[in-house]
């Protein structure tokens, strides 16, 4: 098994031609091989640097691969009792790579003696923005507004963007997945960003994947494009490192997030405690 939301800080200068990843001949990346098991998930062992050249291969498939970025938010649903939960786990499974999103989980993961990284989807979305998405690439998006594919289109000129906007409440409406399956499959473009959030994004990308009339790299990214785009702010590298990430946040969208961060969030704790007196780290829970 396997496994993408600051005033805005200026993003860092876009690559020129010449020094975007040359990755090409990099025949070896495909999907990770080594992986780490934490709370009934299987991550993939796999740096920045690493996943970028992943990600340059898995455009060229005829196949559509989709990476996930599982957080707090993610494990805690994976683990409750809500409709959708397995559901949702079956979308994570499906991922060819699983890549965790949160300082948070890499904390806990570290108390329990478990080497884990955080490769957070709103980085790797900016650096394949800058490094690896290259003119001529076609980029779908399945979300976000008219400013958002506006902005994209002016800071990377050269590449192909297109944009299909699904209704709310995807994850109960087969119509609207099945309309985006429809977009993605007549896009045929090398990255596909899903930005509708968690498991609706997730759960698309696997029947997207599924349906096999689509190729093309899919991203189940939540709110990083708004965040390349400046529409969002990010919290500041400090409180970034300091795994303040949420709190920034929780004061920037009191309204949205303050269920997902006060009362959702702390369950963590008790899904990690009982992992940790089970010694059952190593074995997914699903």
């Amino acid at each position: 098994m396997l496994s993408t939301p600051y005033a805005f800080e200026p993003a860092a200068p876009l690559a020129e031609a010449g020094d975007a990843l040359n990755f090409i001949n990099d025949n070896d990346y495909s999907s990770p091989r080594s992986k780490i098991s934490f709370l009934g998930v299987e991550f993939d062992d796999v740096d920045m640097g690493e996943v970028l050249r992943h990600c340059d291969v898995l455009t060229r498939s005829h196949d559509f691969h989709y990476i996930t970025t599982p957080n707090v938010d993610h494990i805690v649903t994976m683990h409750s009792e809500q409709s959708h939960a397995r559901t949702f786990r079956q979308a994570e499974k499906g991922a060819t790579i699983r890549l965790c999103d949160s300082r948070i989980l890499a904390l806990l993961a570290r108390i329990s003696g478990i080497r884990l990284a955080a490769v957070p989807g709103s980085d790797l979305t900016c650096e394949l923005l800058r490094k690896v998405i290259r003119a001529g690439h076609r980029v779908a998006i399945v979300g976000g507004d008219e400013a958002l594919l506006q902005c994209l289109r002016e800071r990377r000129p050269g590449v192909t963007f297109l944009q299909h906007t699904p209704p709310m409440g995807v994850l109960q409406n087969k119509a609207a997945q099945q309309a985006i399956c429809r977009f993605v499959e007549a896009a045929d473009a090398d990255f596909v960003f899903i930005a509708i959030g968690a498991p609706q994004s997730e759960v698309v990308a696997r029947a997207i994947a599924r349906s096999g009339k689509a190729r093309g790299l899919g991203l189940c990214v939540g709110a990083s494009l708004a965040f390349f785009t400046g529409q969002l702010r990010r919290a500041p590298r400090p409180l970034q490192v300091m795994h303040l990430e949420w709190l920034f946040r929780l004061m920037s969208e009191p309204r949205r997030l303050w269920h997902r961060y006060v009362v959702k969030g702390p369950r963590i704790f008790r899904i990690w405690w009982d992992y940790q007196t089970a010694g059952r780290h190593g074995a997914p829970a699903f």
